[in-house]
């Protein structure tokens, strides 16, 4: 069948590379069902964009950075690229995208039922969504796997020859930290960050501290000595990929790049609080996941119910002590 022939199918999961990445296997799943006989699109923003273009099952990425905020004020613009399709998945909450659908004549909008949003009335098809599994498993659901909860997940890697990134000259041995999230729940105390990194680096082992361009001049709190090398906001993704398929291995709080590390197969070590391990875990053998286990967590985001009562000081992450991510990483490291 041509390509100006073929029926269209776009799947909305943007925002954040976690998440971006955890919909490997949904596409992997959707193309196996479909064939050739469907054009798969992905819509994306400029922070997803490259790990989109990199997965196999996609036919064309539509960036939302393209075309227009998706808001309904900006209907006449989307409009046109809309109205294509004839099946749109929502793997995220995005209620001003599927009244744009509705209101294009998109037939088949499916999506998931989140109690703790309001109810779309605007998808065709709603999965209930299960914050019990894994997200990957939780996605496959809306192509009514029958075995979704317990199918194993696994992450290829897609990103095939790397290229070595010369941009920043970091030395032969270096090991990549992530220490900044979006929001307080998932942050560790930089005190104990300061201990890890000069273990490290009394060892003879650089440290690349990664993060966005907001960041940098919290993260220059860390740079201890000209061992320790602050790229917050100066990497684009390709680099960043780059700079951690290189590396010794990656140390972090629950993050985007963690994720990345389980896709590059890397050693990685995870300082884990507030969030659901059942549902964002690390799909990596290679990792180690530091957790003191509160019986409070997860409290930070819950799709399935609204966020539970936060403590002031995120006692989970605070009990996470330097000496035990000093531990894990000399165990790992020589592992």
């Amino acid at each position: 069948m041509s390509e100006g022939n073929k029926k269209k199918i776009l799947v909305v999961r943007y925002h954040t590379i976690g998440d971006t990445l955890f919909t490997l296997p949904f596409f992997k799943e959707l193309r196996n069902i479909v064939g050739e006989e469907y054009q798969i699109d992905a819509l994306s923003n400029n922070g997803n964009e490259y790990i989109l273009k990199n997965i196999p099952y996609i036919d064309n990425i539509v960036n939302i950075d393209n075309i227009a905020p998706l808001r309904l004020r900006n209907f006449f613009k989307w409009y046109p690229v809309i109205k294509e399709y004839s099946k749109i998945y929502f793997l995220c909450c995005d209620k001003p995208l599927s009244v744009i659908a509705f209101l294009s004549g998109v037939k088949e909008r499916t999506g998931f039922n989140l109690p703790a949003v309001e109810y779309n009335y605007f998808l065709t098809e709603r999965v209930d969504y299960n914050v019990n599994v894994h997200a990957a498993n939780t996605y496959l659901s809306l192509l009514h796997l029958n075995d979704y909860e317990t199918k194993k997940i696994e992450f290829e890697n897609i990103f095939k020859d790397i290229p070595k990134q010369t941009k920043f000259d970091l030395g032969s041995d270096y090991v990549v930290i992530h220490p900044i999230s979006t929001g307080r729940l998932k942050d560790w105390s930089f005190d104990k960050w300061k201990s890890v990194l000069k273990h490290i680096t009394e060892t003879g082992v650089n440290v690349v501290i990664t993060g966005s361009k907001k960041d940098y001049e919290k993260a220059q709190e860390l740079v201890l000595s000209d061992k320790i090398f602050n790229l917050c906001g100066k990497t684009t993704m390709e680099e960043t990929i780059s700079i951690i398929n290189a590396s010794k291995m990656l140390i972090g709080i629950d993050s985007g790049l963690i994720h990345l590390a389980a896709i590059l197969k890397k050693k990685s070590i995870l300082l884990h609080g507030s969030t659901s391990l059942a549902h964002w875990k690390p799909i990596n053998d290679n990792c180690k996941i530091i957790s003191k286990n509160f019986p409070c967590s997860p409290c930070s985001y819950l799709m399935t119910e609204p966020h539970r009562p936060v403590c002031d000081n995120v006692d989970c992450m605070c009990a996470i002590s330097a000496d035990d991510v000093i531990n894990a990483y000399e165990n790992l490291l020589n592992g």
